[in-house]
């Protein structure tokens, strides 16, 4: 267990994140490694003091590479979380509560997702930027193609977000945050130091 440290030559960054209760499934998921997709648990007692498994939450390889994503209070739909700007209004909204939480990525894993990443908010740019150029110029067709270019943009960081990366979904009364998707084996490092941290 380790303290978050860099990946790939990026600084700790912030995601976003979502989750469930602890099953598993047979189903394997885009970009990952795994037959079976987890759902886990981490206490953070244990994130605060900076213990946490030291594998790839979604390949389950060994890495030193981690990231800081935002946990928040959410009980709709993870794929919800994955669009831009949902994670940010909830960890703000009155009477919600979020958590910084460090999970380990291998660097084949962060590509794969910080590509689509960086795609969608790319394209969302460009539709803002149609927007504000068919505004100024009184042209209601370019404000309705930027709009469009919006929402298709929104929709492909969401479903990339559901296929490339992991939703953390905050519980206060429980004091934890449930991941989800997560690898086997980092679930059973999860699960491991969640019975050390409460015996």
């Amino acid at each position: 267990m380790r303290g978050a440290r860099h990946i790939a030559g990026h600084p700790l960054s912030d995601h976003s994140a979502t989750t469930s209760t602890t099953t598993s499934t047979s189903v394997v998921h885009h970009g990952r490694e795994e037959a079976t997709v987890t759902t886990s648990v981490l206490r953070i007692a244990d994130q605060r003091a900076g213990r946490f498994p030291d594998v790839c939450v979604l390949s389950g390889v060994a890495t030193e590479n981690a990231v800081r994503v935002q946990a928040v209070e959410w009980s709709g739909r993870s794929w919800i979380l994955g669009i831009p700007g949902v994670v940010s209004v909830l960890r703000w909204w009155p009477g919600r509560s979020s958590e910084t939480v460090a999970l380990p990525v291998a660097a084949t894993v962060w590509r794969m997702w910080n590509r689509r990443n960086t795609v969608a908010l790319a394209l969302m740019m460009f539709g803002l930027g149609l927007v504000v150029i068919g505004a100024i110029r009184t042209r209601g067709a370019g404000v309705v193609i930027g709009v469009l270019v919006i929402v298709l943009a929104c929709a492909y960081r969401a479903r990339a977000a559901v296929n490339y990366w992991v939703a953390c979904r905050l519980d206060p009364s429980r004091d934890c945050v449930i991941v989800q998707p997560t690898h086997r084996s980092f679930d059973a490092q999860a699960r491991a130091l969640f019975i050390r941290s409460i015996t």
